[in-house]
């Protein structure tokens, strides 16, 4: 069993009896509530494999109630390497309770009841390798506690309740690897608790209250790779407090009262790879900050108080591919900021208060795959903002203040895939806005206050296949709109002022699935509206003003699924309303006051039909002979005797009635 599979989140089930299985090598336990229940199953089980208890290494007992691990209880397991006891309520550990198993090489504690550990626990398990106490309720770290674990190379006693740590307690750890003491109560380190882990590469420290740090703490881990310091009320005032480790590659040290960063306090660090600075008050950087660092691949500055950038400030982190500086406060970006960065992949400037970005200030950035610019105050795009990003793939440009897209704006984005235009004030789409995007997949529009769209708009976006223009201001679609935009397959214009289809104006959606019409005010469905969509499958036209639907209203969806048409006001009888629709399946005309139903001719494959809400009295059932494939029928809330209800159901017992889970 991997250590993975070990820690993955489970739940008891808790009317399940006592079991055991076996898993990879390893016997697992669960539901077990007493010692003698464990070895019964334990028996049974290597009789079963015609073996002994001698013979097993690895053993799991989890979700079980032993608060107490009596002495002697693993004297039939000699030749345990992997215990793993996971919460099995356990409250304390006799001295010798692992006494007899000299082999341990592994053993869990995880999510018990302990609240100390007694000296002399493990002084019979030399071999141990990995140890883990995570999640209980210790207290205190005695001197001798892990003095024989000279082997020792992964330790956790993260998520207890420690706030004292002897200064001898890991002095023989001579081999340890990894330290994890996140989420404790701990308060002050004696300056020589890691003097003697040369070998340490992981330490992490996240979510201790930690009062002062000495400049010795760290100075002997000469090995370590990874330090997490994140909330430890860390200031950065201490001189050379992370001034020798050479071999770090990971440093976190977020959520901490960071004010000043000293100059050059990178330098140290030659093989950093990742650094995260996140929540901290950091109002400025230093020219020099990332002098030294040219190895980091991984920058987080995220939710500080960045107001300016110095120039060049990253222009020697050739090997930079994330930088995150969202929700600071950044006012304007110059062709500066950015220059060198050739290998970033992302970029994120969201949450800041940018409001200029001079001409072609991305321009070095030449394997940006996502850029995003979201919730700044951005008022215009121009021709050369974007110009060198030819590997922008994402492009998020939402909830600004932007009013005018100049044509050619996105010309350079030959790689774009998304665009968020989303939450502004832009009124007008002009043509060659969208120039040069031919590979654009997706294009978000939604609520930006447009009120006209310019036939051709979108002629260029050739490739598009969702366009989002729901929430504006669009009165009526012209003709020739949408031309070019041959592979679009979802358009979504709801939540408009749209009154009108004008013919042709859906002309060129060859290949449209879905179109989304809802909470509009289209009166009328003239005849061959929707006639070039011969592919479409999905059509809603709900929460419109519709009380007429014209001869031939729907000629042309011969491959429509989907129609709702609810909340209209279609006051008439139904009558052969739907023809030309010969492979629809689902039909909603929910809250239209239709009056009667006479029949559907033609919908020979309908098989969901909802008519509740309705104004209908009386109903003659005879219309469902012409529904052969029907299954679920809806008609509550409609004025139908009970006695209406027994004749259907009675005379169409395979039709499901008013079942919402259907």
């Amino acid at each position: 069993m991997t250590i993975a599979k070990y820690l993955e989140h489970e739940l008891l089930d808790e009317e399940a009896g006592p079991l055991c299985t076996e898993n990879d090598g390893t016997l697992v336990c669960v539901n077990i509530t007493s010692w003698e229940i464990l070895w019964e199953l334990l028996e049974s089980h290597a009789t079963a494999s015609e073996g002994s208890l001698a013979e097993i290494e690895s053993l799991l007992i989890k979700f079980s109630s032993l608060p107490v691990l009596p002495t002697g209880c693993f004297s039939s397991t000699p030749h345990l390497t992997k215990l793993l006891l996971k919460n099995c309520k356990i409250k304390e550990l006799p001295t010798d309770v692992f006494s007899e198993l000299p082999l341990l090489t592994m053993l869990y504690l995880d999510t018990n009841d302990l609240s100390e550990l007694p000296c002399g626990v493990f002084d019979n398990n030399p071999e141990l390798i990995h140890l883990s106490v995570h999640d209980n309720k210790i207290k205190s770290i005695e001197e001798d506690i892990f003095s024989n674990l000279t082997k020792l190379k992964t330790l956790s006693l993260s998520y207890n309740d420690i706030n004292e740590i002897h200064p001898g307690a890991f002095q023989n750890l001579v081999n340890l690897e990894s330290l994890q003491l996140f989420q404790n109560k701990i308060e002050y380190i004696d300056p020589g608790l890691f003097g003697t882990l040369t070998s340490l590469k992981n330490l992490n420290l996240l979510y201790n209250p930690i009062k002062s740090f000495s400049s010795e703490i760290f100075s002997q881990l000469s090995s370590l790779e990874e330090l997490d310091l994140a909330n430890t009320n860390l200031d950065l005032s201490v001189d050379g407090l992370l001034s020798n480790l050479p071999q770090l590659q990971e440093l976190n040290l977020s959520e901490n009262p960071i004010k000043d960063l000293p100059e050059n306090f990178l330098a140290s660090f030659p093989n950093l790879t990742k650094l995260l600075m996140h929540d901290t008050a950091i109002t400025s950087l230093p020219e020099n900050m990332f002098q030294g660092a040219e190895n980091l691949k991984y920058v987080s500055l995220v939710r500080n108080k960045i107001s300016v950038l110095p120039d060049n400030v990253f222009s020697n982190l050739r090997s930079l591919e994330v930088l995150q500086f969202e929700n600071n406060q950044l006012a304007a970006i110059n062709s500066t900021h950015f220059q060198g960065l050739t290998q970033l992949t992302l970029l994120d400037l969201g949450e800041n208060n940018i409001e200029t970005i001079e001409d072609s200030a991305f321009k070095d950035l030449s394997s940006l795959v996502n850029l995003n610019l979201e919730g700044n105050c951005l008022t215009k795009i121009a021709s050369d903002t974007f110009n060198g990003l030819t590997s922008l793939e994402v492009l998020t440009l939402r909830i600004n203040k932007i009013k005018t897209v100049e044509a050619g704006s996105f010309a350079h984005l030959i790689s774009l895939l998304i665009l968020h235009l989303d939450n502004n004030c832009i009124e007008q789409i002009s043509g060659g806005v969208f120039d040069g995007l031919e590979n654009l997949l997706m294009l978000n529009l939604k609520k930006c206050s447009l009120t006209h769209l310019e036939r051709g708009s979108f002629s260029a976006l050739a490739n598009a296949r969702l366009v989002n223009l729901s929430n504006n201001d669009l009165e009526i679609i012209e003709e020739g709109t949408f031309v070019g935009l041959t592979k679009l397959e979802e358009l979504d214009l709801t939540s408009n002022n749209i009154s009108a289809i004008k013919t042709g104006a859906l002309a060129g959606l060859d290949n449209l699935r879905k179109l989304d019409l809802e909470s509009n005010l289209i009166e009328r469905i003239g005849d061959n509206t929707f006639d070039c969509l011969t592919s479409l499958r999905w059509l809603s036209l709900k929460f419109n003003n519709v009380t007429l639907l014209e001869q031939n209203a729907f000629e042309g969806l011969n491959m429509l699924q989907l129609l709702d048409l609810s909340f209209n006001n279609l006051d008439f009888v139904i009558e052969n309303d739907f023809k030309h629709l010969g492979e629809l399946k689902f039909l909603y005309l929910v809250c239209c006051s239709i009056n009667n139903i006479i029949s559907f001719n033609s919908l020979s494959l309908l098989e969901h039909l909802d008519i509740s809400g309705n104004s209908i009295n009386d109903l003659d059932f005879g219309f469902l002979e012409t529904l052969p494939a029907l299954s679920f029928l809806k008609i509550v809330g409609n004025e139908l005797s009970v006695e209406k209800y027994i004749e259907l159901t009675n005379n169409y017992p395979e039709i499901v009635i008013n079942d919402d889970t259907v």
